[in-house]
């Protein structure tokens, strides 16, 4: 997992009015106002999950590329 986190940097991708909006979003729909927090650590915990999901599906998808 730690490996995913390494890779996750937001201010790297995302301006400051992004980062605004992402977090005034997330805490409106959690209707909480550490909503993005609670996301952000969720999105944390399952990021490999996700990873090696995609992983899968390429592997799926892209394999008969490969073969050449």
């Amino acid at each position: 997992m730690t490996q995913c986190l390494d890779i996750i940097n937001k201010e790297q991708y995302f301006s400051e009015e992004e980062l605004f909006i992402g977090y005034n979003y997330w805490n409106f729909v959690c209707n909480d106002d550490e909503g993005f927090n609670i996301v952000f650590k969720q999105y944390k915990i399952s990021c490999q999950y996700i990873k090696d999901s995609l992983e899968k599906i390429k592997q799926l998808y892209f394999s008969d590329i490969n073969k050449d």
